[in-house]
């Protein structure tokens, strides 16, 4: 099953690290932003948060946090 990666934000990039409308990308579960070296999770739908946020949403969720997106498909 490939509905999420693993990513390591390793250096921060003003197009692929930024929102163009919100600015930095945030971590919609917990709220906090996602800083260079963190690990981060991208599911299937594109939304990405950290790791540790997500993978305890999807031990009780099969749905994306922000679109609903069922990420068994």
């Amino acid at each position: 099953e490939s509905s999420s990666s693993t990513l390591i934000l390793s250096s921060f990039d003003p197009v692929g690290t930024q929102d163009s409308v919100t600015g930095p990308l945030e971590c919609s579960i917990c709220l906090l932003k996602i800083k260079e070296g963190q690990i981060a999770r991208e599911l299937s739908c594109g939304h990405i948060f950290h790791k540790r946020c997500v993978d305890k949403w999807l031990k009780s969720n099969y749905r994306c946090p922000l679109d609903n997106k069922d990420l068994r498909d």
